[in-house]
Formats: C-alpha cells, sequence, structure tokens
C-alpha cells in the first residue's frame, strides 16, 4: 500500500507540477518544482543569464548543468530565455545612457559650458582601442595593446 499515488503533472513555461493523492485520506496536493509564487528570477533565466554574463553560450551552460548532474535546458528553451534576457539588458543599457546623458547635459548647463548653438557642449572621451586576443601566442595586434 502506497502512502500516496502520483495522479498527474503539468509543465508550464518555468516549472512542472506533480500532482499527488493520499491515499488514506484521499487529501490531494500540488508539488511544484519552483515556487509559484515566488518573486526572484526563475531558475531558467537565472541559468541562462548566469552563463550570459560569463560570456557563455548555450554549450557551455549544457556541459555546466551536466557536471552537476542536472539536466540541461532545450535548445530552444535557451532561446527564449537568451532573447528575452538580451532585449530587456538592451532596453536597461538605453534608459542608463540617456539617463547619463541628461546628467552630463545638466552639469554642461550648471558649469555654463554652452556652445555658440545654445546647446550644453560635452566632452567625450574615447581611446579606441581594442585589445586583439591572443591567448598567449600569436601576438599579432598591430596596436601594441
Amino acid at each position: 500500500m502506497f502512502i500516496f499515488k502520483y495522479e498527474s503533472n503539468v509543465r508550464s513555461e518555468e516549472r512542472l507540477e506533480f500532482w499527488h493523492k493520499y491515499e488514506m485520506c484521499n487529501f490531494q496536493e500540488i508539488i511544484w518544482t519552483e515556487d509559484p509564487h515566488n518573486e526572484k528570477m526563475p531558475v531558467n533565466t537565472a541559468a541562462v543569464s548566469g552563463i550570459m554574463k560569463i560570456g557563455g553560450g548555450f554549450a557551455n551552460l549544457e556541459e555546466f548543468l551536466s557536471t552537476l548532474d542536472i539536466p540541461p535546458l532545450s535548445s530552444k528553451t535557451y532561446q527564449k530565455e537568451h532573447n528575452a534576457i538580451a532585449t530587456a539588458w538592451e532596453k536597461v543599457a538605453e534608459r542608463e545612457m540617456y539617463s547619463a546623458a541628461m546628467e552630463e547635459k545638466q552639469l554642461a548647463v550648471q558649469a555654463g559650458e554652452i556652445g555658440p548653438d545654445g546647446f550644453p557642449t560635452l566632452t567625450v572621451v574615447a581611446d579606441g582601442c581594442w585589445a586583439k586576443r591572443s591567448y598567449r601566442n600569436n601576438y599579432s595586434s598591430l596596436s601594441g595593446a
């Protein structure tokens, strides 16, 4: 005699639910693989975001998860998460760059740095240097950086 019986499961976008029925009292219960009321980042999103932050991709995440004996995400799920994260990062970057530009504009106006055309003048510094990776061989960067 089993204490509880597995009834069914339902897979949603980010979590899996298992329906269990207790034989002795006929009590039914849902057990989620992840708390549906959790305000934290879903585990799939966190995994893809983490691997993106360190410059990895699908194959790197797949290898990492297999090392931990965790079933990997499907390529389709990874790509969906990757696209959503990349879009969110792009929106945040644009918003932050706009905010920084407005702050620089305000500081230029306060400092009286206004050009002859009436627009605030902003100093922009860029070194234009992008190092070519050598991986300790073939040191062929033309700039020496």
